[in-house]
């Protein structure tokens, strides 16, 4: 569990594209296996196709015969099955051992080889079968958090898959809803980075801060956009049709608080940005008041209205200022 929870405030984000924001779920725990921690994956395949997050969960939890306390201090065997699941003692025992003797039993180190004279063991039968109903598990927790899952690229896909497979459900809806709600605009970058400052990422072991930031780098390579792309926007962020990207700085609050440059959208088409106020114009009013726009010619803003250089010509503004 994370040492303390987030204040999920989506009130501002909520203006970011108009659009539904969603929630997601995930999972944790590295012991690495060595060669290619995606295998076959597809990275760069689009969501619809049969993506495989096996090798990636595989990788990040490593495989152990024997029952053994990760750095979280949950119990774990096999590829890092949680022997504190829900449904573990009924699925422990359809593969014939004792779930009691197993639980209870000695504990070997995280980092150290079982010896299976001294502890129970399970085959690589066994392995397979609690590896496969964990990941069914985690799969459908994946497609319950995030509506549109089939439409993600594998690599976003597997990192929500592994992230559920880690955390399971509720605590991936309840510690990572901001970074949910940035991929439910199509915003991948953004939602790699907010990932990124989270406590998982930040102040957890050595492997499962790797863990974190192999998931963020896959994030941030993109996935489908839900919507065209449009002015400004790059493959990392995505804006409805009749909206704008524009380049800005947003403070993410999560276990640190930053600010980062990133791509946010206006909801207007062809906007005119305004650089350094996370808010646009629409077209044709370039000239950016606190609470307005003033159109070409007009820069300057006051008693709300829009004024020449000098002050001595007036033009009437535009108070649909928008907000990102």
């Amino acid at each position: 569990m994370l040492v303390r929870r987030y204040v999920h405030s989506l009130k501002r984000m909520e203006n970011l594209c108009w659009v539904q924001l969603f929630a997601v779920f995930l999972g944790l725990n590295h012991q690495a296996v060595g060669g290619d921690p995606f295998g076959d994956a597809g990275i760069s395949a689009r969501g619809g196709q049969n993506c495989d997050p096996a090798p990636l969960i595989k990788y990040h939890e490593g495989q152990k015969e024997c029952m053994y306390i990760d750095p979280t201090g949950a119990r774990k065997i096999g590829f890092g099955y949680g022997l504190d699941r829900a449904d573990a003692k009924k699925v422990i025992a359809k593969l014939g051992v004792n779930f009691t003797k197993l639980y209870d039993g000695p504990a070997t180190a995280f980092g150290s080889a079982c010896h299976c004279s001294d502890v129970i063991c399970l085959n690589e039968q066994q392995i397979s079968q609690l590896f496969k109903v964990a990941l069914s598990q985690a799969v459908s927790d994946a497609h319950k958090a995030f509506s549109r899952f089939d439409e993600l690229s594998c690599n976003v896909q597997n990192v929500l898959v592994d992230m559920s497979y880690l955390w399971g459900y509720a605590d991936v809806k309840g510690y990572f809803g901001k970074f949910l709600a940035w991929l439910g605009i199509g915003n991948w970058h953004a939602a790699a980075d907010d990932l990124s400052l989270t406590e998982w990422c930040m102040h957890y072991d050595s492997g499962n801060m790797k863990r974190c930031m192999d998931d963020v780098k896959y994030v941030k390579m993109g996935s489908t956009c839900f919507q065209p792309f449009t002015r400004k926007c790059n493959s990392s962020s995505c804006c409805k049709e009749q909206e704008t990207c524009c380049m800005d700085r947003w403070r993410f609050v999560e276990y640190i608080e930053k600010t980062l440059p990133e791509y946010l959208c206006c909801p207007y088409p062809n906007a005119e940005c305004c650089p350094g106020r996370n808010a646009c114009c629409p077209h044709g009013y370039p000239n950016c008041c606190p609470t307005y726009c003033c159109p070409p010619g007009y820069p300057v803003c006051k008693d709300k209205k829009c004024y020449s250089v000098d002050g001595k010509e007036m033009a009437e503004p535009h108070h649909g200022i928008g907000e990102y």
